[in-house]
């Protein structure tokens, strides 16, 4: 049958046997977008690139790739292979989140604008703006902390570490708004009020920043940063369930029955993709499973005559200004799905992160291309070791096979207690040597530690749980100030380029919140910075100068008056980690600390002076007491005197009780004595008595239970 090509409704059919269509009618603005994914594709530097991501790839997971050195091709022979890269880039990454991440949680701070551009007018008839505005900042830092908790940003963030120690880049893009479902559940006493209210609130669109990996990013050749790209294709493999499920949630932007078209004629659908994908597409069933790829332009400025058959193009748009618009295409093969302006206001939501980051490239170096000559080298070591070591451990013999009698026994096969026959007039040391190989391993294990230092001078990580005591690094000052500072100066440039990272990620979501929420809480002129570069800062050196200054100064007693020690608390506990909130005493707490420690030192200071006082008129007390007891005495000893002259009898006995009389301090004791024994006394006389009373009352109940009188009546006789 006779077959014709026919163009209806911007598609081609085929009037064969069925009406099966053959295929699409490319759009202009489609085959813009696969020339412009052509060539970043094709660029030589994201082919380089993409090279060293391949080797890099297979050597975290300890596999080889087709082509490799001839070092790394004899490790491979002996089965040795040791894991630098893997080993490497789990220690940075470990600590980059031990440094991104405070207690947990993202550190990041919104503070109010210093010169705000705006200020809501409610905001000025508040008593205290500057307060309110502080409140709503908190309010505002604490939504975009529930979106990051709904939408798993710390997941996010660790992909973005793991491909930024490996590749050198890591890439995220912001705002992409993601449908979080809420579950809706049917019972039978169901309200149907609430069961409205749930249906309403059943889902919610929710700022959401995304990761993308580096080998779905296209920025346009030869940008060396993002601020000088032009624009930005992102590459996605999607399944036909998952482009339907696009059309019905993209909100009217997708045309279903355009969608359906496409995927009854395979338009978009790669078999061998022209740009580098991730090895692992080509390891599992994911390139079977998903095989459309969606091509995501976002373009600076695209003309006028390109856009306006596919958008809505206002008067507002083009008037008094360029005809290049910032666009945004989505294209399925070199079908255009849908094309709008760039709703960030021209702004391209790809943001980056380095290792190491390079001037010439938006592509950052990782620790693969760092060390990739060491993990060859050290693979190379390892099996020329085992070599050695099995060519010198190995017993190895020489023979004269004429000397050995064949007939009777085969004097290739050698085993413990084997016995072999000679033949008559042979001598054993003639016939039969051992052949010894020196092991000459000895060198390449020096050879190794100087690789090993390398590589951690190279990667600017050394060995979790061994640090700076590795037996390959050198012990004097001057290798391990090397060590040390390198280490240092890689991992700030790294935080700070990570940090970064998530100021962008942060404002984007904080800029989403001010145009999209009706929120009044939350809205005002903030800045928006993350906390990390600071956090890490305080762990690494803030801490060590400070406990380096509180030892200096305590050492040297005469300054300790010219310094203020309370002003250390922030950085000390800053660089311990600690929760600062509420830790610190601010300055209306000290202020009332202060004013009781006033306080209780002038109590204190009455009650020592009243101690004292009472201490004085005690002592003045006694004083008095013993003068008026020696005068008393000295008054009775002349009295007795002049009775001796007179010839009175003296009564020695009484003398000793008459001055015990004239002492008054010992009458005041006696007579509190006598006080104490009284009170004991009727103590034990109130004991004494209850007592009794008990008694009493015990044989009072004794008698009234008590059987009647029972004399004198005759007594039951017993049972016989």
């Amino acid at each position: 049958m006779a077959e014709y090509i026919k163009e209806s409704n911007n598609y081609i059919t085929s009037d064969s046997d069925n009406d099966t269509p053959a295929g699409l009618l490319p759009d202009s603005l489609g085959l813009l977008v696969q020339s412009l994914y052509t060539e970043a594709s094709s660029d030589g530097e994201r082919t380089n690139k993409e090279d060293i991501w391949q080797s890099a790839w297979h050597a975290m997971r300890g596999e080889f790739p087709d082509v490799v050195s001839k070092a790394v091709e004899i490790a491979k022979e002996r089965g040795i292979y040791v894991n630098l890269t893997k080993r490497k880039v789990h220690e940075a990454r470990t600590k980059l989140m031990s440094s991104t991440f405070q207690q947990g949680k993202i550190p990041f701070k919104l503070t109010p604008a210093r010169r705000p551009r705006f200020v809501a007018p409610d905001l000025l008839e508040r008593e205290d703006p500057y307060d309110e505005a502080m409140s709503r900042a908190k309010n505002c830092e604490m939504k975009i902390r529930d979106i990051f908790d709904q939408t798993s940003y710390e997941d996010t963030l660790s992909k973005v570490i793991n491909e930024q120690t490996l590749f050198g880049t890591g890439v995220t893009k912001s705002i992409v708004l993601k449908k979080i479902d809420f579950p809706l559940y049917q019972t039978a006493n169901t309200d149907p009020l609430l069961e409205m209210i749930e249906e309403a609130v059943e889902s919610e669109l929710c700022p959401h920043v995304e990761w993308i990996s580096v080998w779905d990013v296209f920025p346009s050749p030869g940008a060396t940063g993002k601020s000088d790209l032009d624009w930005v294709i992102q590459r996605r493999y999607v399944s036909a369930q998952e482009l339907r499920t696009m059309a019905q949630t993209g909100a009217g932007g997708l045309d279903p029955e355009l969608i359906e078209k496409c995927i009854e004629t395979g338009e978009g659908q790669i078999v061998a993709d022209i740009g580098g994908t991730s090895p692992k597409r080509w390891s599992t069933n994911y390139d079977k499973n998903k095989n459309f790829c969606i091509l995501e332009l976002w373009h600076k400025g695209l003309g006028k005559e390109d856009l306006e058959p596919y958008m809505e193009i206002t008067d507002k748009m083009t008037s008094g200004g360029p005809i290049h618009l910032p666009a945004v295409v989505t294209v399925l093969g070199s079908k255009v799905l849908r094309a709008m302006p760039n709703p960030f206001d021209g702004r391209l939501p790809y943001d980056f992160c380095y290792w190491q980051e390079q001037e010439d490239s938006i592509w950052g170096s990782g620790i693969y291309e760092a060390i990739r000559d060491d993990q060859s080298m050290m693979n190379f070591i390892y099996g020329m070791i085992v070599e050695g070591k099995t060519m010198a451990s190995q017993p190895m013999f020489a023979i004269n096979p004429n000397a050995f009698d064949s007939t009777q026994d085969d004097f290739y096969d050698v085993f413990p207690g084997k016995i072999f026959r000679m033949k008559t007039g042979e001598s054993v040391n003639d016939a039969f040597r051992p052949v010894l190989i020196p092991d000459v391993t000895n060198g390449l294990v020096d050879l190794l530690k100087i690789v090993e230092r390398n590589t951690d001078l190279s990667s600017g990580q050394t060995p979790i749980g061994m640090g700076s005591g590795a037996q390959y690094q050198t012990k004097t000052a001057t290798g391990m100030q090397i060590l040390n500072e390198n280490q240092n100066k890689l991992t700030t440039s790294v935080v700070r380029s990570l940090n970064n990272l998530v100021t962008a990620n942060v404002q984007a979501v904080y800029y989403w919140l001010m145009a999209d929420s009706s929120d009044i809480a939350i809205k005002g002129d903030f800045l928006c910075q993350a906390k990390s570069y600071d956090t890490f800062m305080a762990k690494e050196v803030t801490i060590q100068q400070v406990l380096q200054l509180i030892q200096v100064v305590g050492q040297v007693p005469e300054m300790r008056g010219r310094f203020n020690f309370e002003k250390l608390a922030v950085p000390l506990k800053a660089g311990l980690g600690l929760e600062i909130d509420g830790l610190i005493k601010t300055e209306e707490e000290m202020a009332q600390a202060s004013q009781q420690s006033q306080q209780q030192a002038q109590q204190e200071a009455e009650l020592a002076s009243q101690m004292e006082v009472d201490n004085y008129e005690g002592k003045a007390l006694v004083d008095e007491k013993k003068a008026v007891s020696s005068d008393v005495r000295k008054g009775i000893i002349q009295e007795r005197l002049a009775k001796i002259k007179e010839g009175d009898d003296i009564l020695t006995g009484e003398l000793p009780d008459l001055m015990s009389r004239t002492s008054l301090l010992l009458l005041e004791k006696m007579a509190a004595e006598m006080e104490q024994e009284q009170q004991q006394q009727q103590q034990q006389d109130v004991q004494n008595q209850q007592q009794e009373q008990a008694a009493q009352g015990a044989s009072g109940q004794g008698e009234a239970g008590s059987p009647p009188n029972i004399e004198g009546r005759s007594q039951m006789e017993p049972a016989l």
